[in-house]
């Protein structure tokens, strides 16, 4: 519980927010792995279709990340038109 948060404070005070939630999320497809494979429980498709748009959100908000790590090794200022 107190050693989870600390961490978590300590994540997004050392990184940028968008990839430390996407940390976040992909824990809830770890819960769900081990609930299907553990347990022997079936997803049923309402959760199948939101565990995609979270695999989706988690991979934007990565390329998005990463594009912008791109732009600033490059010393293009915040903004100006790239091809990331």
């Amino acid at each position: 519980g107190a050693v989870a948060t600390v961490c978590w404070f300590f994540a997004f005070s050392a990184h940028a927010v968008a990839p430390v939630r996407a940390v976040g999320q992909i824990e809830l497809l770890f819960v769900l792995a081990i609930s299907f494979f553990y347990f022997r429980e079936t997803p049923s498709w309402k959760e199948l279709v939101a565990m995609s748009l979270l695999v989706i959100s988690i991979v934007i908000g990565v390329l998005v990340w990463a594009c912008d790590r791109v732009v600033r090794r490059a010393g293009l200022p915040r903004g100006a038109r790239h091809d990331c």
